[in-house]
């Protein structure tokens, strides 16, 4: 599926059931013998992988990868604070609907992605519609 913001894409590919995790696909494989966590994400990029497990942090392929980023310094966050100062408008939450509606966008047309194993749907953010097949648009 190839999604994107203000014309900028990517290419997003939903696994799940749809293929089978021994096989031979190469972003899948995994070195000195880890294994695919049950459930979880992997965001393949064009210098390593990043592996999302379900319920634990993070982990790069090339196991370097990490010691190149750069660690942003976040302060300490009351998330439900924030939530009322942006109430009285004193401030803006961290994950407001700037943010979140674009993730949470993505994510609902991963679910619509994998009633389509193999086929690429291409969506239209303006639209709100999936341009390549029709069918697919009543998921949405």
């Amino acid at each position: 599926m190839e999604v994107g913001l203000d014309g900028a894409g990517c290419d997003l590919e939903h696994f799940g059931d749809a293929i089978d995790l021994s096989g031979d696909e190469p972003d899948l494989q995994l070195p000195d013998g880890d294994k695919l966590p049950s459930q979880g994400a992997m965001f393949v990029g064009e210098e390593g992988r990043m592996l999302l497990p379900h319920t634990a942090g993070p982990r790069f392929y090339p196991k370097d990868l990490v010691k190149k980023l750069v660690k942003p310094d976040f302060k300490p966050v009351n998330h439900y604070h924030q939530f009322v100062d942006a109430i009285l408008g004193t401030t803006k939450t961290s994950a407001d609907f700037d943010y979140a509606a674009p993730l949470t966008e993505t994510l609902l047309l991963g679910t619509v992605a994998a009633r389509f194993p193999g086929k690429k749907l291409t969506w239209d953010p303006k639209a709100m519609k999936i341009t390549n097949m029709p069918e697919a648009n009543v998921f949405l």
